[in-house]
């Protein structure tokens, strides 16, 4: 227990505060001033830092916890899926459900306006097939139309939304990407990869609609106990970041966002004479992200490329975070990172793989040997477990995101939601780090289920470790900010399947409450 001689501003007392702090796990007392953790402890504290002007806030049994961070999200794709039409497995489960959602949609539009659906998983549907132009031309026929998939990397367009972005049966495949084409060469509407790619040529939306749905997208996040995010977007440049930063002078920036940036952007930040890692307000500059994939059996970008762009980032002073899902793909990002670091060491890089889905013991023991910081979503558990037991080999199975190994191992294992692949909602996350069940409720690779305090480090600690956040958020400390949550029941003393149940009753941020139920 440390004390404080000044009196505090306020004193949060009568819980169970878990502080993820491995010196002190537990209290029961914090007090708090000028935005900031001055002592933790027992009831004790109420007399010693306590004032005239000092708040007691009773929490009444209620539990305390360091407020959440979402590691690796997509905050203006997010927005779009909230602006878009819904075509998610609980809405659609059939392409006739979906041509029907996307009627409806363009009812309401002007001809001339994008149609953008989005959620659908062909998994999900009755056809267990990808729709296609002719499926949507179907649904609206006068209107260009953009189907997201729910991974957000691939995407349909109808016959006049090819049209639109120049698509034919000449145009040839862009790096990293896919036009599927039936059997005459022409396109069916599929695109697979290369989103950003294709996502540049469709006009966007409106600043009014984007800008009044990222104040709805961060109200949701804070209610949801969140209080920093990193978008992990990879065509972000300057143009984001001026943009996040108007938000944020504009009071719409209501928790902190740390913005990763495209590998191809590093040089804007440079022209327009910004430090290596500039901080406006609420917003900062993240890794460098590269998307490191597998599309008709070649891996992009290269090894040698890879390993180019990583060098470059990392001789620049930047954190690198390489998406890489399983395979080839992933083995080449452990490969590349293990060549830079070999060229130049450094002893706190906190390079980062993204995702890191279907990774075997081989890798895990790379990444712990590199010191790499490994980004996952376990919510995708939840969301997507039917499909992996569906399409994995059995025998790999047990590799699907395996938490408990990684964590054995002793890799730094943040969490992310992925939005909006998945919900941010972190304690489903956590639930389903511990439960390890799918939404169908089947156990997905039960063996890799970690503890709920693992689970909660996850999403607190580990993923302000992931932005170098942890010196001043993530965990109860004294001289850290006063980020919480507060819970309705304490998730390491409730039956595990009960956690995804639990509310979130406030959230804290800097000492201010942002939210109460």
């Amino acid at each position: 227990m440390s004390f404080s001689e000044t009196s505090a501003d306020a004193i949060y007392a009568g819980a169970t505060v878990i502080t993820m702090d491995p010196t002190q796990p537990r209290a029961k007392t914090v007090a708090v001033r000028d935005g900031l953790i001055v002592a933790v402890g027992d009831d004790a504290l109420q007399e010693c830092c306590r004032g005239p002007s000092t708040r007691l806030v009773d929490l009444r049994g209620r539990t305390l916890l360091p407020g959440f961070h979402d590691a690796h999200c997509h905050l203006l794709s997010s927005v779009a899926r909230l602006l878009a039409v819904d075509c998610s497995p609980d809405k659609a489960r059939s392409i006739s459900d979906i041509q029907t959602l996307i009627r409806r949609g363009a009812s309401q539009r002007a001809p001339q306006d994008w149609i953008r659906a989005a959620g659908y998983n062909e998994f999900y549907l009755q056809e267990r097939r990808h729709p296609d132009r002719k499926d949507l031309d179907l649904a609206a026929p006068n209107y260009p139309v953009r189907l997201l998939h729910r991974s957000g990397h691939a995407m349909v367009l109808s016959s006049r939304g090819l049209s639109a972005v120049g698509i034919t049966a000449a145009t040839s495949d862009p790096p990293g990407g896919v036009i599927e084409r039936d059997l005459d060469g022409e396109p069916t509407g599929l695109l697979l990869g290369a989103v950003d790619h294709w996502d540049a040529l469709i006009p966007r939306l409106p600043e009014d609609e984007m800008r009044a749905g990222i104040r709805t997208l961060l109200g949701r996040m804070i209610a949801a106990g969140i209080v920093a995010v990193q978008d992990a977007t990879v065509s972000n440049g300057f143009e984001r970041w001026r943009f996040l930063c108007e938000l944020d002078g504009a009071g719409d920036m209501p928790l902190r966002v740390s913005m990763m940036l495209g590998a191809e952007k590093m040089g804007e930040f440079a022209d327009y004479g910004c430090p290596t890692h500039p901080v406006s307000g609420n917003v900062s500059l993240g890794a460098v992200k590269l998307i490191v994939d597998e599309t008709a059996g070649e891996v992009y970008p290269a090894l040698p490329d890879l390993e180019q762009t990583l060098f470059a980032a990392h001789m620049a002073g930047f954190q690198t975070a390489q998406h890489a899902v399983e395979g080839r793909a992933l083995e080449a990002a452990v490969t590349a990172l293990g060549r830079v670091l070999e060229r130049v060491p450094s002893p706190n890089h906190r390079h980062r793989i993204e995702h890191c889905s279907l990774c075997p013991g081989n890798l895990r023991r790379r990444l712990r040997e590199l010191g790499a910081v490994v980004v996952t979503q376990p919510s995708f558990i939840f969301y997507s477990g039917e499909r992996y037991l569906a399409t994995v080999a059995a025998a790999c199975q047990s590799d699907l995101y395996p938490l408990g190994s990684l964590m054995r191992e002793g890799v730094v294992l943040g969490a992310g939601s992925d939005s909006p692949v998945s919900d941010f909602a972190p304690l489903l996350g956590i639930y389903a780090a511990v439960t390890r069940r799918a939404a169908n409720g089947s156990l997905v690779a039960p063996g890799e289920a970690i503890s709920p305090d693992d689970a909660l480090a996850m999403y607190t600690r580990n993923a302000a470790c992931s932005s170098y956040a942890d010196s001043f958020s993530g965990s109860i400390e004294v001289g850290k900010n006063a980020d919480f949550v507060v819970l309705s029941a304490d998730p390491t003393h409730c039956e595990a399947e009960t956690i995804k149940e639990i509310r979130v009753e406030a959230t804290v941020l800097e000492g201010k409450l942002v939210y109460k139920a």
